[in-house]
């Protein structure tokens, strides 16, 4: 592959990451259109405009732009619905350009309700294909793997994060040890969480560790001087302009239990960050008798929505809740950081795709009668009431899958200070939905 075709790939996967915080919900996608090997034009999906407009609006200031010499480049295949905007397969057969090539299908429905892209701008003369190598495409589908679950099973895409010690403890049992990954840790967990929807705490801790749970933006990435020389003609507000602030994650504590009047008084005389600036991503998930946190919320202006008390007995009803959660909001990815018992809930309810585990290159100094709190930890849970066919079922899947052996694993090294581990459970279905998604998935895994 000649070096400006790597080149195209690689900044359209930089155009990707950096729309994925901005765009989503949706998908984070980037499109180039490309002339004679030089590229023109770029765009990158924001709330308000898709990246093949963006694209495409950026020719109109390019000279030397000849519509029947350029090819369009893009991350996913093009829109031809009416969603939050036009159709982009209007804009693109308005442009004038002949060409098209597309590294992922598209699996939303409404695609296939209002025909298909492939065909609509084949009758204008346009020819859109699949040609991006496999490396790329893993890249681009590990990216928005959240938008492509939601679509194919109409669930949240979940992970699961957590920190603990060589010894596998995540703090004392009374909740101390704040802090058992490094700083740096810590700042990579930021940037993941401007990547996701929804991050989701329980409410120990939430008292006991007063987060901020705030995002961090990836920095982004400089272009050399000769790559600007070489490559770039056009231009781009994308590398002049800093980014966008970023779209905070929605804010979830999943309050299982009433808090005490001691406990709403600390609340308030500590000023809890979340109860803060940060109030208004703020969201308490209660039941219709919790009169303290109801009362808290009311005077304070923290948002709520009532939970059944069956979701605390029953994984079924837990997975339903969380599912109908996910569809109200719009939300394609959850980012759960605990606690014990709030991991254990999820993984109990087949809500577990994916782990982000990080790992302190320590030991848990435990105290007289306390071995430490491991991660998935039932206790203090409520007793079960009587299981469900659905909870069976649920048990049954998870429990067939041996030890949830993780695939697709990623290891990022902090020097002295610990790692991450990352990777995807068999929940996940990565196969399935990279066959859905990667056009000829098993010929060219074969190849590779």
């Amino acid at each position: 592959m000649a070096e400006i075709k790597r080149y195209i790939l690689k900044r359209l996967e930089v155009l990707a990451e950096q729309a994925k915080p901005l765009a989503k919900p949706n998908p984070g996608v980037s499109a180039l259109v490309v002339q004679n090997r030089e590229i023109l034009s770029e765009g990158r999906t924001q709330e308000t405009k898709h990246a093949e407009v963006q694209a495409l609006e950026g020719l109109k200031k390019i000279q030397k732009y000849s519509a029947k010499e350029a090819d369009l480049y893009i991350s996913l295949t093009p829109c031809s619905f009416y969603g939050k905007t036009p159709p982009c397969t209007d804009a693109i057969i308005k442009s004038g350009i002949r060409y098209v090539h597309a590294a992922l299908y598209d699996p939303d429905e409404r695609l296939q309700a209002e025909g298909d892209s492939v065909a609509l701008l084949a009758k204008q003369g346009i020819k859109l294909s699949y040609s991006f190598p496999l490396e790329y495409c893993l890249r681009i589908f590990f990216l928005n793997i959240d938008y492509f679950f939601r679509q194919r099973y109409k669930q949240p895409f979940v992970t699961l994060k957590y920190a603990m010690t060589l010894d596998g403890r995540m703090a004392a049992l009374d909740g101390r040890s704040k802090w058992i990954s490094s700083l740096a840790a810590r700042s990579a967990a930021a940037k993941q969480r401007a990547l996701v929807d929804v991050v989701w705490i329980g409410a120990r801790t939430f008292l006991l560790d007063n987060p901020r749970l705030k995002a961090e933006a990836k920095p982004q990435e400089k272009l050399s001087e000769k790559q600007r020389k070489q490559s770039l003609k056009g231009d781009f507000p994308s590398l002049k302009n800093p980014a966008k602030p970023l779209k905070e994650p929605k804010a979830i504590v999943f309050l299982d239990r009433d808090f005490s009047e001691a406990e709403c008084q600390k609340l308030l005389d500590q000023k809890y960050q979340l109860l803060g600036s940060e109030r208004k991503r703020l969201l308490w998930l209660v039941q219709k008798d919790f009169t303290q946190a109801l009362k808290l919320a009311e005077s304070e202006g923290i948002e709520i929505f009532q939970y059944p008390a069956k979701i605390l007995k029953q994984a079924s009803a837990f997975f339903d809740f969380v599912c109908l959660l996910s569809a109200k909001f719009s939300w394609n990815s959850i980012y759960v950081e605990g606690g014990s018992r709030t991991l254990f809930r999820f993984r109990e309810a087949g809500l577990f795709h994916k782990a982000d585990v990080y790992m302190s290159f320590s030991f848990f100094r435990s105290q007289a009668g306390d071995g430490g709190l491991i991660p998935f930890s039932q206790a203090s849970l409520q007793k079960k009431s009587k299981q469900s066919k659905k909870d069976v079922d649920i048990k049954a899947e998870v429990s067939s899958i041996t030890d949830l052996q993780l695939s697709s694993i990623h290891i990022e090294n902090f020097g002295n200070e610990g790692l991450l581990v990352r990777g995807y459970t068999p929940l996940a279905k990565v196969t399935e939905l990279c066959q859905l998604v990667i056009p000829n998935f098993d010929k060219q895994k074969t190849k590779s």
